[in-house]
């Protein structure tokens, strides 16, 4: 999901946000699978590994990313031309 992201807004006005969102969700998808692993194959697995923190990680790029789209689609776009 986050290639096809990266893949379909690459270029243009709105690119860096959903570049943001891409990341967030690879880092979700990194710290889903760490989990699934240690809760499978780790015998008595405590929260508070290292790779746990790309759940951080994404909710903080996820932010970026909103905050960036509202950026852009709140700011007034000038339609004069200068002659």
């Amino acid at each position: 999901m986050a290639t096809t992201l990266l893949l379909a807004f690459w270029g243009g006005r709105f690119s860096l946000s959903w570049r943001f969102i891409a990341a967030a969700s690879l880092s979700y998808y990194i710290a889903d699978l760490w989990f699934n692993y240690a809760t499978r194959y780790i015998a008595d697995y405590e929260t508070g590994a290292l790779p746990e923190v790309f759940w951080i990680f994404s909710g903080c790029l996820f932010a970026i990313g909103a905050a960036l789209e509202f950026d852009l689609s709140t700011r007034r776009r000038s339609s004069r031309r200068r002659a």
